[in-house]
């Protein structure tokens, strides 16, 4: 009897970001054998003697036709939504018994006994997991399968698994080791490669440069059935020795899935002691609560003396299933079950890209030498090991599982990001030599010094978002304000560069832009390399760089100041004079007031109705509105804006000068900052005041969460749910005259002054105060109305060419702007579609790379320590509340909660209409956005907590957010 086979090809595919090495999964090779998945399903229907065998796919099948060309191949596209019981009679009109195989499933000769020992039957694994194997009868293949369609017409276009599932109601059969889907490498291995897995205990006497210690596997149900057999038995193994008693839960993935600390282990246990014995391990087994099973096992070993380091070692990051080791290493404590604890004070954390040769320590260098030999051996990737390191560097293995947190592959291939993070190393070097043009030896590279990219558009922004970000400030709106200030011109330099996607400063640029124009080349070049040395020394300063580092004006704290200028070996009174004439320029508003930066930002809104009361036909015309919006917002509004953030930070400089020096107190200082008038406060006053909604839209509709992102719906889009009013929400205090909370302390002020040797008034110098820190966020409001008009317009440019917000999104914005100055073809409309597919693979490598927060080496691209940062906390209060992740469910009831987000631009101030209790934040600087929102509402808040601190409150079901002690942390999970 023969038997026919039609392998499908519709799940994911392996997409290169170099299309010419893109493939279908059935062509990924599996092995040392260099043999492709497919080539093991072929030869198992050859070994059960099928012939007539259909391979059914679309995407590259060119490639399945060169590397197979004996098969029978039926192009159909889109198979992904082709799948049906339609298809299968198309392909198949004979009456023989039938074999549907999904491409991307590995499946053995054991598999199709079973199979094909019934009528109709699919494959599933332990789980009850479909495996993508199916099977039909002669009498149900044949003529019973036309028979079945007309019985079950409703049913056309139904899937092959609803239709063996649910319409005919097959017999479900367990395949667990005779078949695997190829992106679970734990099955692969469990099934084709188990000769040479086996069990990962089998692996002790493979590797030579390790030590296993010997355990004992207790089950809970040997344990229940027998409990003083299994006490002798670990006796006899152990005795007298002292051992560790440790969890081993079936359901345990790994440190970074939430199960650190959740189970016990319990050091320190005489083994010859019965009773102390027995204790421990009933510790254990009760930690694992009512979810414990009777697979679940508790481990015994000798427990290490003389600990030098211990950790746990993943050859796969959990989160993104990235090619990276992750060393979550003690190296301080002496403990040998610290990271398993959970005990984050002694834990370090690394990651280490696969092909990191560089800056790394010897043990470090024997612990992935072992971890890439387990890899080898037991044909998985994706490992767990658990070590301990003694004082005579001898390692010791104590556990090596599967990483079932990463079973299933990135959406990146593992040599593109190798490949992206190989480009971007290359890059950091050479913006690290000499550059003409810029003071300084080398530079250093941040995501969240001076423009705090990492704040605004996130750590993996998509194209269109980064190159906006880079085109609106970091080609020269920025170095243009600065200079017609009084600062270094450094233009044409970037401020803004990308790694692999992803945004940073380059700090060298930013500390020249903020020298003394007139400053000799030789000072600034020696400031200029002792801020960078001293920012390597203290990365906790990447943020804080206006105020702690650079020295950007002459304000109260200057005896501090000129204490780092006397270190880097710079002539003090020199310096200092030249930030006097600088600092006084500004305060008296001799070059470039603040009511000139109102005007343009009035000429702007001007022409910004006018540029869209234009009819707008075609995609040409709006490519030219597009680009009119871009240069209106760059020179008018960003260049305004910044000159008047610039305003912000030394007025913010001389707040807290005056309040370091006690020229004025805290109290005051907290005060002083909630009586100026922003949007935010005006938002929620407007809010309460229960306006009609087409006039809050009108005002405020603008404004988006993630603000240069087009996939982020502005306020106008969901009216309802960002301008409703909230009863109950905090409001900032009655906005009376800012300059009087402080005029209280003229004296001690005009002595501040007169020691700077400033020409100013006190009233002078308050009202600049005040004005500029309500004027930058003004300004801000205003500019981000012509950036929401570019997206809005982004947009229907996509509609024009059949491009969604998603594929724009993927294009860069000087894509978009050349459809307002080049005439195009059709075949451009498909070439911008192949762009947008070319940059969304781009883009998901990107979101798989993992890079440092800064970047001091080349080196450190490949292989870094994640560093814990220093927050800024707002207000001296505590709270403690439940917290609610805005960023991943935007739309979430936060009302009393406290808020967690990994970065808040303007498009976020909708939070404050609601009553939360606090906000932590993964980024932000001590004058950035968010700061001076939660100062002005008197919200206790930790901003730029950095990602350490963020993943530490993950899965956290309540929060203690204490500003007076400088904590945040989850106190309950």
């Amino acid at each position: 009897m023969s038997l026919a086979a039609i392998i499908f090809d519709f799940q994911q595919h392996a997409r290169h970001i170099d299309a010419s090495e893109s493939h279908p999964h059935s062509l990924g090779v599996l092995g040392e054998e260099n043999r492709p998945a497919l080539d093991w399903t072929l030869e198992t229907l050859r070994q059960y003697g099928v012939t007539d065998t259909i391979y059914v796919g679309d995407y590259h099948i060119e490639k399945v036709i060169s590397r197979f060309p004996e098969l029978k191949v039926r192009y159909v596209p889109s198979v992904g939504g082709a799948q049906d019981i339609d298809l299968i009679e198309d392909l198949h009109a004979g009456k023989s018994p039938l074999l549907l195989i999904n491409a991307s499933t590995i499946i053995l000769p054991g598999a199709l006994e079973k199979l094909c020992d019934s009528k109709a039957a699919f494959a599933v694994d332990a789980r009850d997991g479909a495996l993508g194997a199916y099977y039909l009868c002669e009498a149900l293949a044949g003529n019973g399968l036309a028979a079945l369609r007309k019985q079950y017409p409703a049913q056309s276009g139904v899937s092959i698994h609803h239709f063996f599932s649910d319409v005919i109601a097959a017999e479900p059969l367990c395949l667990e080791g005779l078949a695997a889907s190829v992106t679970d490498q734990e099955a692969v291995a469990g099934s084709i490669f188990r000769g040479k897995a086996q069990t990962l205990d089998n692996l002790a006497p493979l590797l030579k440069d390790a030590v296993f210690l010997p355990r004992e596997r207790v089950r809970i149900a040997d344990w229940q059935h027998d409990k003083s057999g299994v006490i002798v038995r670990i006796q006899q193994s152990f005795a007298p020795q002292t051992v560790v008693v440790r969890s081993s839960v079936v359901g345990e993935d790994g440190l970074n899935k939430s199960f650190a600390g959740k189970y016990l282990s319990v050091l320190g246990v005489p083994s010859g002691e019965q009773p102390a014995l027995e204790r421990a391990v009933e510790e254990v087994i009760a930690s694992y609560g009512e979810q414990v099973q009777a697979d679940d096992e508790v481990l015994v070993q000798p427990q290490v003396q003389a600990v030098k380091a211990s950790g746990v070692l993943l050859t796969r990051d959990t989160r993104s299933g990235g090619p990276y080791f992750v060393l979550n290493e003690d190296r301080t404590s002496g403990r040998s079950d610290s990271v398993t604890a959970g005990d984050t004070n002694a834990i370090v954390q690394r990651f280490i890209a696969w092909s990191a040769t560089e800056g790394l320590e010897p043990d470090t260098e024997r612990l992935l030498a072992l971890a890439r030999e387990l890899v080898r051996l037991s044909c998985l990737d994706a490992l767990d090991i658990e070590y301990i390191i003694d004082l005579q560097d001898r390692i010791y293995i104590l556990q090596v599982r599967p990483l079932a947190a990463a079973r299933k592959r990135s959406e990146a291939v593992d040599s593109d990001v190798l490949t992206m993070i190989a480009g971007a190393k290359e890059f950091a070097a050479s913006r690290m030599r000499p550059l003409s043009g810029l003071l300084g030896d080398t530079t250093i590279l941040g995501v969240m010094p001076d423009w705090n990219p990492a704040e605004m558009i996130g750590l993996s922004p998509r194209p269109l978002a980064l190159s906006l970000y880079q085109k609106l400030i970091g080609e020269s709106a920025w170095a243009e304000a600065r200079s017609r200030v009084g600062y270094k011109n450094v233009w044409p330099e970037s401020l803004i560069i990308s790694l692999g996607g992803r945004p940073y400063v380059d700090v060298r640029t930013s500390l020249n832009s903020f020298l003394p124009a007139t400053l000799d080349a030789k000072a600034g070049t020696q400031w200029v390399n002792f801020c960078l040395d001293r920012l390597k020394q203290d990365q906790t300063l990447h943020d804080k760089i206006e105020f702690e580092l650079a020295i950007t004006c002459l304000a109260p704290d200057w005896s501090q100041a000129s204490k780092r200028l006397k270190a880097a070996g710079v002539n003090v009174e020199s310096f200092r004079k030249h930030l006097r004439d600088l600092t006084q320029s500004i305060l008296r508003e001799e070059c470039e007031p603040i009511a000139v930066q109102f005007d343009r930002l009035q000429t702007m809104a001007a022409r910004r109705e006018k540029i869209l009361a234009a009819r707008q036909p075609g995609f040409h015309e709006k490519g030219r509105q597009l680009s009119y919006l871009l240069d209106d917002c760059r020179q008018l509004g960003l260049v305004s804006f910044s000159i008047l953030a610039r305003y912000a930070f030394i007025s913010m400089s001389f707040l807290r000068g005056f309040q370091q020096t006690g020229a004025i107190s805290t109290a005051q200082y907290d005060e002083y900052l909630q009586s100026l008038p922003t949007v935010a406060s005006q938002i929620t006053a407007d809010l309460h005041q229960d306006l009609p909604l087409e006039v809050l839209v009108q005002r405020y509709g603008h404004l988006r969460p993630n603000s240069y992102e087009i996939t982020s719906g502005n306020y106008a889009s969901e009216p309802d749910w960002y301008l409703r009013s909230q009863k109950g929400a905090a409001q900032p205090q009655a906005k009376h005259g800012a300059e009087s909370v402080l005029l209280k302390n003229r004296k001690q002020i005009a002595a501040e002054i007169a020691s700077l040797e400033l020409d100013i008034s006190v009233d002078a110098l308050l009202e600049f105060v005040a004005r500029s820190i309500a004027g930058r966020e003004q300004a801000k409001f205003e500019f981000m109305k012509n950036l929401n008009a570019v997206l809005e317009i982004a947009a229907s440019l996509g509609d024009e060419l059949g491009l969604t917000r998603d594929q724009i999104s993927c294009l860069s914005i000087g894509d978009l702007m050349r459809l307002g100055t080049d005439s195009i073809v059709p075949a451009d409309k498909i070439q911008l579609r192949r762009r947008a597919a070319y940059n969304e693979k781009r883009w998901m490598v990107t979101r798989v790379m993992h890079l440092p927060d800064v970047v001091v080496t080349p080196a450190d691209v490949e292989a870094f320590t994640l560093e814990p940062w220093r927050a800024n906390f707002i207000t001296g209060k505590r709270v403690v509340g439940r917290p609610v992740w805005i960023d991943e469910t935007p739309q979430s009831d936060i009302d009393g909660a406290i808020v967690i987000i990994r970065a808040a631009d303007p498009g976020y101030d909708w939070i404050f209409a609601h009553p939360i209790a606090g906000l932590v934040t993964e980024f932000g600087g001590v004058a950035s956005h968010m700061s001076i929102r939660a100062a002005e509402f008197g919200l206790p808040a930790a901003i730029g907590c950095g990602s350490v601190v963020i993943e530490l409150l993950r899965g956290a079901v309540s929060v203690e957010l204490d500003c007076a002690a400088e904590k945040v942390r989850a106190v309950a999970c």
